[in-house]
């Protein structure tokens, strides 16, 4: 006699082990989700219409709940983890660093960030002229560092402003703008912000782009200005061109009440280098030829900003520390075609260069990073620099941290590497996790 289906049908019968399974999976998660999961951080951080037009709402939920697992995860290994190290070596950079005295007069400080150009770019010539002239005088005029090293990773421009506004190496093979909250960190203008400043950051593409809104935001600027923000009528390349940026970003300082923290994000000389070229009408073909007239542009963009301070009576009030986010990647193709007479050791190397600041102009030739950079500026301006900045000040002979476990430093004259003692991605960890345990005291 055959059996009933509706009996061999019954879930209470015949209860599936893979369905049994799959719902204690979901019920983990979803409590995961509750319990363990900053809503607020992730509308803040990610939820943008590119994450989600590429990867779905479900996909961003489920990319989402993995990050938050990923940082929970975190928390918890480094809850278990001895910060001994971490604050040894931070002590011994504070020392080195010295101590400073309290300035009343506040200067604005002023961040060029360039995109893409070589350390080399501000010494070499090309048919018998500066490459960029404006920046190749002004280093003589300035504290101008020969040898300042491309630090970044996987994060590329925005590890170059993670550097610049943290004194933190970033985190090997993980782009810290999309990945981390920037909130907890200590941070330039956040210091600034709390000593009465006005922190803008300018730049005149997406702000979607990189995360670097919603991570700007958690960094603590004031405001912070994209293409949608601005006026967009002259663009070359990705966005707004950089003359038309820095005028704009001018007018914002000239404008304000209080003194300015202003990062000015530049974007024309982008890869592959044929927007200017192009713009004019000359495009040649040849990737080192358009590299070199686009920064040609970026110097002449750059000499008409400081006329414009100059003209509003606002340079001589000012800190302008210009510098590039990391090399162009073709260094070799440059250098076949300009003549060279750096004294340049390191060559994976970036302009820095400082203008403003209250000491004698000169050139710097120990390794210097992006890291150093918030370090000289709150010295300068006499205000404390925070326990979790790893950068070292202008007296400092301490060698630079690199995010691949070295110390770089010049000996008799020769480039030499160190390993360190210490995790370099685990102390950006810390200072973005839990850095209220780098401070110097036993926990």
């Amino acid at each position: 006699m055959p059996q009933n289906p509706e009996k061999e049908s019954n879930p209470r019968r015949t209860l599936n082990p893979f369905r049994i399974w799959l719902f204690a999976c979901l019920a983990i998660v979803l409590t995961h989700a509750i319990v363990f999961t900053d809503w607020g951080l992730i509308g803040e951080r990610n939820l943008s219409r590119h994450v989600v037009g590429e990867i779905g709402f479900s996909g961003y939920l489920i990319n989402e709940l993995a990050l938050a697992s990923k940082h929970w995860l975190e928390e918890r290994s480094l809850a278990s983890q001895s910060t001994a190290p971490y604050r040894k070596f931070l002590t011994r950079v504070k020392e080195a660093n010295g101590s400073i005295t309290e300035i009343q007069s506040r200067k604005n400080l002023i961040y060029i960030q360039m995109e893409s150009v070589d350390g080399l770019s501000i010494d070499a010539t090309y048919q018998d002229a500066p490459l960029m002239p404006f920046l190749h005088e002004l280093r003589n005029q300035t504290c101008y560092f020969e040898n300042t090293i491309d630090n970044t990773s996987s994060g590329r421009t925005t590890d170059g402003e993670f550097l610049a506004l943290t004194s933190l190496p970033p985190i090997s093979g993980t782009p810290v703008y999309r990945n981390y909250d920037l909130s907890k960190v200590p941070s330039l203008p956040r210091i600034l912000n709390a000593h009465g400043y006005y922190t803008f950051s300018i730049h005149g593409f997406d702000g979607h782009f990189w995360n670097r809104e919603a991570s700007h935001h958690a960094l603590g600027y004031s405001e912070s200005f994209f293409r949608d923000d601005l006026d967009d009528s002259d663009t070359i390349g990705w966005g707004i061109s950089d003359r038309s940026i820095l005028r704009q970003a001018a007018q914002k300082i000239s404008d304000s009440k209080r003194p300015v923290f202003a990062h000015i994000i530049l974007l024309t000389n982008h890869h592959p280098y044929d927007h200017v070229s192009e713009s004019i009408g000359h495009p040649s073909g040849d990737i080192a030829i358009d590299h070199i007239e686009s920064l040609r542009y970026v110097d002449k963009s750059i000499q008409d900003f400081f006329e414009i301070l100059e003209r509003d009576g606002a340079l001589n009030n000012s800190i302008i520390a210009i510098y590039s986010d990391h090399d162009s990647a073709i260094r070799k193709e440059v250098s076949d075609v300009v003549s060279i007479q750096s004294r340049q050791v390191y060559a994976d190397s970036i302009p820095l260069i400082i203008y403003g600041l209250e000491t004698p102009p000169r050139r710097i030739r120990k390794i210097a990073g992006l890291q150093d950079l918030p370090v000289i500026a709150l010295q300068e301006l006499g205000i404390p620099v925070p326990y979790s900045f790893s950068g070292n000040s202008l007296a400092s002979q301490r060698p630079t941290l690199t995010p691949n476990n070295e110390f770089l430093s010049l000996r008799s004259g020769k480039l030499t590497r160190t390993r360190t003692e210490f995790d370099a991605s685990t102390l950006t960890r810390m200072a973005l996790l839990r850095p209220d345990h780098l401070k110097n005291e036993e926990r």
